[in-house]
């Protein structure tokens, strides 16, 4: 069965297509290359593998879970929707939401194709090229393996949001080569890390942790790659290059908070297509969970801009100062210390384990 019916939602076109302006760039210059960008395409061509061959397909998903996440990490955990709900109910919503989970994964890893794949022709270094064009097969690996883990496992799919087609829009269309690093290696690429590494602490199912695994080695790659690209340019940005590129991070992480609201994931069933199955939850009266409006990054007309609705919770930004916000306003009423934020007393932050459940630790297939 082709994806386009394991939709659940409706999806109005079969494709996607983008304009802009793309500069094609040559160099001349093949001995000049930066000793890091050359090792980390090293280690790229290393550490190649086949998603065919090197993970287990023979394995399947829990029936009632399917990565076997805990329940804690879903967003109606222990509210009164989630104590009216059946354990069929409870199945049903684990799958979709993990289903849309993985959807988004799939839709961005084609995103990061593209993105590679336009970092090879407008990058001027050889040696970004070079390590990009190690990253394109990289990503197209990561397609294979979310779409067969969707369409063969999981059964069904979701299309793009909203926030995460927007966002590549913005990457994917920008003419200057380093803002599709910005944009894809260091923020699309880096909030995948950060996903992939809670699959890594939470999901107990094998054949997810093993996905799982072993795209999380090659993206904390792409992270690096974009941080070792970027750190000898922008350096020789002008202050309203560099202004423009952090009202751009802004605007990325609006769009990146719309990504993570996923839209139509739960509610009534969609009535039943021609010949198939129905879409949607079928959770019912308990399925209705309101959400907060997120608003862009604005301006309000004196040079004073905000993120979010209303009042900003946190740091407000104004010009190069930063202003007090939420946080510290919370601090001064209840008489705590004042400062750059208030960290409760007790907790750390958490290291760093980029290491752990490495693909190492997955047994490989026969």
């Amino acid at each position: 069965m082709a994806t386009m019916f394991r939709y659940q939602l409706p999806v109005e076109q079969t494709g996607w297509t983008l304009s802009g302006e793309t500069q094609t760039s040559f160099t001349w210059e093949y001995e000049d290359e930066r000793s890091k960008l050359l090792a980390l395409y090293d280690k790229g061509k290393k550490q190649q593998w086949d998603a065919a061959t090197r993970i287990d397909w023979s394995q399947d998903l829990d029936p009632e879970n399917p990565q076997e996440i805990d329940d804690r990490l879903i967003p109606i955990f222990g509210s009164a929707i989630w104590e009216k709900l059946t354990d069929k109910e409870k199945v049903h919503l684990r799958h979709h939401q993990q289903a849309q989970t993985l959807s988004q994964f799939m839709h961005g890893e084609q995103g990061a194709l593209m993105a590679a794949a336009r970092i090879v022709q407008t990058v001027p270094d050889l040696d970004a090229k070079f390590y990009a064009a190690t990253q394109v097969m990289d990503e197209a690996r990561h397609v294979e393996a979310y779409a067969r883990l969707l369409n063969e496992k999981l059964g069904i799919a979701y299309p793009i949001t909203p926030g995460l087609k927007s966002l590549l829009e913005t990457v994917l269309t920008d003419r200057r080569w380093d803002m599709t690093y910005l944009g894809m290696q260091i923020l699309i690429e880096g909030l995948a890390l950060a996903a992939f590494q809670r699959i890594r602490d939470f999901a107990r199912n094998r054949l997810a942790a093993s996905v799982n695994a072993y795209v999380m080695q090659d993206e904390a790659r792409h992270v690096a790659f974009g941080r070792l690209a970027l750190r000898d340019f922008y350096p020789q940005l002008s202050d309203a290059e560099r202004a423009e590129r952090e009202e751009f991070v802004v605007q990325a992480c609006y769009h990146i908070a719309r990504s993570l609201q996923p839209e139509g994931a739960v509610g009534e069933p969609r009535p039943a297509r021609e010949g198939g199955h129905r879409g949607g939850h079928g959770l019912g009266e308990h399925a209705h969970v309101p959400q907060a409006p997120v608003q862009p990054y604005r301006a309000d007309g004196q040079g004073h801009r905000a993120l979010g609705p209303g009042r900003a919770e946190g740091v407000r930004r104004h010009g190069r100062h930063r202003v007090r916000g939420g946080r510290q306003r919370r601090a001064a009423r209840s008489g705590q210390p004042r400062g750059r934020g208030v960290r409760r007393r007790g907790v750390r932050p958490k290291e760093s384990r980029l290491t752990a459940g490495t693909p190492s630790d997955v047994p490989a297939a026969a």
